[in-house]
């Protein structure tokens, strides 16, 4: 497949010699201000067979033809190698194809005007005619690219007009169908054209960031909150700089242990952290959010067998009542550890000798 000429698709060049040969790229005839890139095209009554793969060489050599038209297709594609050069990447066109490439931009489009001038012999002719093919993944690779939500004027204009005929229609996706009402339709694409009325393009974000303002070599992007929009600042942080809980009490009760805990977290100071531990009360919280532990225990006899295991809710005051009414009389191990907000990365084991009387 053939890249795309900074997002646009990759024209090819399809040239019929007849005798003589021709030269495309900079003469009295074309004009030379600017950037740009002379290649000479060069006929020849045989084939070659040399490695033609040098991207310094400026020349590509095709079929000449003495009595019937012979097609070469120079096929001109993006160069992802070096993006601010020409290149030849096969100057071999007697095998039917020759390619070379061309500079290109990840941001926008670039275009190129080709010229060409017929050097030769009195008689011969030279026909150049441009052609556009493409195959389905570059048709996918331009419908997405060349869809410039911000600078795109014709764009803009078709998707203001787009929006006010889906706010009309209530026009609901279908896998939204029966989740989503008419008037939260009509609401969602009203929103987006009043949008793009006010930041003058359709590059919705949720933030942090929004595109203010653009021009040829710069652009600015505004720092914004979107409140309605759940995850806000440190929403992540839990997975980051993940919370540990410790035993820090054990109170023995009939048929049971009471535990209570202490929690370390991280503490935010602009773009660096602190670590604090504290007991674990009703008002622990992880940046914005509460403490969520869950405790699991687990009881081993002397012989090593585990005689029982279970999760011990958290109560209204914090603590975790294990319920150990199950083991017959004799002397356990009891293995504890708490979980603070789904991290089970390294936590801390308690060991708790435990005792059930005949």
């Amino acid at each position: 497949m053939k890249k795309l000429f900074g997002f646009l698709i990759a024209a090819i060049m399809v040239l019929t010699l007849g005798a003589g040969a021709a030269s495309a790229g900079v003469g009295s005839e074309i004009p030379d201000n600017g950037k740009h890139y002379q290649l000479n095209i060069i006929g020849v009554a045989k084939g070659k067979t040399a490695d033609m793969s040098n991207p310094d060489r400026r020349t590509v050599f095709v079929n000449l033809g003495k009595n019937d038209a012979i097609t070469t297709k120079i096929n001109v594609m993006a160069n992802t190698a070096n993006p601010t050069q020409f290149e030849v990447i096969d100057g071999n066109g007697t095998d039917g194809e020759a390619t070379i490439a061309v500079p290109y931009t990840t941001y926008g489009t670039l275009s190129y005007n080709v010229y060409a001038i017929a050097l030769g012999k009195p008689g011969g002719s030279v026909h150049v005619d441009a052609e556009v093919t493409f195959d389905d993944n570059t048709t996918a690779g331009l419908l997405m690219t060349s869809f410039d939500l911000a600078r795109g004027k014709d764009i803009q204009a078709r998707l203001a007009s787009l929006a006010d005929e889906l706010e009309r229609g209530a026009y609901i996706p279908d896998s939204l169908k029966g989740l989503v009402r008419v008037g939260e339709a009509k609401q969602r694409w009203a929103a987006l054209k009043q949008f793009s009325l006010k930041h003058g393009h359709f590059l919705v974000t949720n933030g942090p960031y929004r595109l203010e303002t653009w021009g040829g070599d710069s652009v600015v992007l505004q720092v914004f909150r979107d409140l309605s929009y759940p995850l806000g600042v440190g929403s992540f942080d839990r997975h980051a700089l993940p919370s540990r809980a410790f035993v820090s009490k054990v109170e023995e009760r009939r048929d049971s242990l009471r535990i209570s805990a202490e929690i370390e977290k991280p503490v935010r100071v602009q773009r660096t952290y602190t670590t604090v531990r504290e007991p674990l009360t009703s008002a622990s919280e992880v940046g914005a959010y509460r403490v969520e532990p869950v405790s699991r225990y687990v009881a081993v006899s002397l012989d090593g067998t585990v005689r029982t295991a279970g999760t011990a809710p958290m109560a209204d005051d914090r603590t975790f009542a294990l319920d150990l009414q199950g083991l017959t009389p004799g002397q356990y191990t009891i293995l504890i550890a708490i979980y603070p907000n789904g991290n089970q990365v390294n936590p801390e084991v308690k060991t708790i000798p435990y005792r059930v009387e005949r």
